[in-house]
């Protein structure tokens, strides 16, 4: 495939050629997960799943099946806090 810079064979990628053309360009460098958000926060993926609910915290995002969240987005949340995390 043109424009990828991937040296991933095509049939041992756990990833759809859209997250590699994507990850080549690097756009998803911005982008992190609930799996990873949550253990940098500290809390469990079941508590940001609830904030989602709820409204509360940074903007998710549905790539696929995978919730990411904007760096940048949860960065300016967390400089928001004045009482810490609920």
């Amino acid at each position: 495939m043109e424009g990828t810079v991937s040296t991933v064979p095509s049939h041992e990628c756990r990833w759809s050629s859209a997250f590699l053309i994507r990850d080549a360009f690097g756009m998803l460098g911005s982008y992190i997960n609930e799996h990873d958000l949550a253990g940098e926060l500290e809390l469990t993926v079941w508590a940001l799943r609830k904030w989602r609910r709820r409204g509360y915290g940074p903007t998710a995002r549905k790539m696929g099946k995978r919730v990411m969240y904007v760096r940048a987005e949860v960065d300016d949340f967390l400089a928001s806090l004045t009482g810490g995390l609920v």
